[in-house]
């Protein structure tokens, strides 16, 4: 008997079986609505990211005359653009802020959380196509799969198959077949409804890498449904009976996809605690009036300042010397910045390597970072955008300082700007970072994954050998 006969006899019963049939029409319908609302979120997000910079424009070039430092005060917003794939998995889209208040001395984190406003439907937020093949995929894998090897010593036939020279190995290869055509006649018409989800319908922001990152997807998905189809293979051979099988792996899906995740989440946390909101708002208001309140670095600046217009009087310089005072506010504030956010950074860094770690648990823990990281809506991709957020803060206020500087005169605190001046501040560019810029981020995860994969596998082989075995010598 060869693997062919196996794969033909395990396709012609699952024909014949109506219950088979209405699972795998369920799931793509349930894909089929998670898609369309995924999609709906990303264009309507997209569509009021757009909508709010185009009036933010609008309002500051409509200023009119003013001082220049206090239009840096009125500032702007730089605006979060909603990658293409977010309407396939949302990853931290809803929880990590739209928004950024560029204004002067102070860098603010991003507000505007989706999820915020959402009350007690917070918990549905994350319904998506990432969240069906995350959770609902590998438990159909399950209810298809119990019976493999199980069903086959339940009802005799495992061991009549044996009798007519079906060795261990054809067996296996068998099964892994008759498995992985059961997977792809159902993740084949989930594929193309993505497919064309993402390049037809969704109008969220362009990923020059579009293509590449759903190769990254779609291989990541490959590798993670493939590990659930070889771990239900392998308990299905260690269990006698389909009811011992189904409880075995539905207890191991609870146990692996929905609580692992979870606790490792929460172990993470516990270990390396997020930053306290009340410290981190008086440690950044302390950085915004560090300058003002540090006379040393004050005195040092106005001897910079007499030495480089060679005056001993900061009344005989040719500009203000409280316009030079605002530029030295920024230039004494950025790098304390950039120190705090790298310790807030350095504690998700600390977060995220005990998830790894614990990743040991759960072939769900890696695939859930992989999905979010190549949709382009993790947290290094949000950190990309608040750096560049950050960086367009710093020109811009230093463009609005220095022409306070000098075009202000003597007297700059009555100094209005000209209001072609708005017009060469620059927009926050809404672009998507490149996927080379996080992929060494991701190779950890990547072979985690495929580590659970290749364990799988041999548990599976070993379990599957050993059924066989037992029943050759009853």
């Amino acid at each position: 008997m060869s693997a062919a006969v196996i794969v033909s006899k395990e396709a012609l019963v699952s024909r014949r079986n109506s219950k088979v049939i209405a699972l795998y029409l369920s799931v793509v319908f349930v894909m089929l609505a998670a898609i369309a609302v995924g999609v709906n979120r990303t264009n309507n997000f997209e569509a009021e990211r757009a909508a709010a910079a185009q009036r933010d424009r609008d309002i500051w070039n409509d200023q009119g005359p003013r001082n220049a430092h206090k239009a840096a005060h009125f500032a702007r917003y730089a605006f979060k653009p909603i990658p293409t794939l977010s309407s396939f998995d949302p990853g931290s889209i809803d929880y990590a802020g739209q928004a950024v208040w560029l204004v002067a001395h102070v860098q603010n984190p991003a507000e505007f959380r989706y999820a915020e406003g959402q009350g007690d439907l917070a918990r549905f937020v994350t319904l998506s196509p990432a969240w069906v093949m995350q959770y609902i995929v590998p438990l159909v894998l399950i209810l298809l799969l119990f019976g493999a090897y199980a069903g086959e010593r339940e009802d005799g036939t495992l061991r009549q198959a044996m009798t007519h020279g079906a060795a261990p190995g054809v067996l296996f290869r068998g099964k892994l077949a008759s498995a992985s055509l059961s997977l792809l006649s159902l993740l084949l018409p989930i594929s193309l409804f993505v497919l064309v989800a993402v390049f037809v319908f969704d109008k969220g922001a362009s990923q020059s890498d579009l293509s590449l990152r759903l190769v990254g997807l779609f291989f990541t998905y490959g590798v993670y449904f493939a590990i659930y189809a070889l771990l239900a293979i392998g308990v299905s051979a260690l269990c006698s009976s389909r009811r011992t099988a189904a409880i075995c792996l539905f207890v191991m899906w609870c146990m692996m996809t929905v609580l692992a995740p979870r606790f490792a989440a929460d172990v993470a946390v516990t270990a390396t605690p997020h930053p306290n909101g009340v410290d981190a708002l008086k440690t950044i208001q302390d950085i915004r009036f560090g300058y003002m309140n540090n006379p040393e670095a004050q005195e040092q600046r106005k001897a910079e300042f007499l030495e480089r217009y060679g005056v001993t009087k900061v009344e005989d310089a040719p500009v203000d010397f409280r316009s030079d005072f605002l530029l030295a506010t920024e230039e004494y504030g950025n790098p304390l910045f950039d120190e705090y956010y790298a310790k807030i950074a350095d504690r998700y860094h600390a977060q995220e390597r005990s998830m790894q770690l614990l990743s040991v648990f759960s072939p769900t823990i890696p695939t859930i970072n992989l999905s979010s990281g190549l949709a382009g809506a993790d947290r290094y991709h949000h950190a990309d955008f608040i750096a560049g957020a950050e960086e367009n803060r710093r020109v811009t206020i230093r463009q609005l300082n220095e022409d306070l500087l000098y075009k202000g005169g003597k007297n700059a605190i009555l100094y209005e700007s000209d209001i072609n001046l708005w017009r060469t501040i620059r927009d926050y560019p809404a672009t998507m970072p490149s996927l080379g810029e996080f992929f060494p981020q991701y190779l950890k995860m990547f072979g985690i994954l495929l580590l659970w994969a290749g364990a799988a596998f041999l548990f599976a082989r070993w379990a599957a050998y050993r059924a066989c075995n037992l029943e050759a010598v009853k």
